[in-house]
């Protein structure tokens, strides 16, 4: 685990964020890549759609210089337009469904201001076992794949 924590604050925090960057992290879990992003930065959006999530990383980090948002799962809610430096999502899509990573990153750009910097880790569809996941849970998922079905 030490090794993961660092290979990620040495390629994707530290070299990304600069100490006035204001943050919003998709998706915290329970705080370990949040307590990175807050060294780094002035201030930290922790949004989750897991209340029980976001009160783990509250005791893992406290209040000073961090907000917690509660998502309802479609709405990037309670942070201003222009508002945001840095939108930072690591581990968090993998676990989520392609539609609703498409509606966030139709949401996202109405927040950024400044450096308008985005680093999302996510599946790679494009690998060709990336897409096989993706087209074996597509017709499951998807509002498409919700309509072959209703005709079926």
């Amino acid at each position: 685990m030490e090794e993961y924590n660092e290979l990620v604050e040495s390629r994707y925090v530290a070299p990304n964020i600069v100490a006035t960057d204001h943050i919003r992290e998709i998706g915290v879990g329970g705080g370990k890549t949040s307590a990175m992003l807050k060294k780094h930065c002035s201030e930290l959006v922790c949004a989750d759609i897991s209340a029980e999530m976001l009160k783990a990383t509250r005791e893992r980090l406290g209040d000073e210089g961090v907000r917690y948002v509660k998502l309802d799962g479609i709405k990037l809610s309670s942070v201003p337009a222009r508002s945001v430096d840095v939108c930072f999502c690591f581990d968090t899509m993998v676990h989520i469904e392609p539609r609703d990573i498409f509606n966030y990153l139709t949401q996202i750009p109405a927040l950024m201001r400044g450096r308008r910097v985005c680093i999302f880790h996510h599946t790679n569809t494009l690998s060709e076992l990336g897409w096989a996941r993706f087209l074996s849970e597509w017709t499951r998922t998807s509002w498409a794949g919700r309509a072959v079905r209703s005709r079926l």
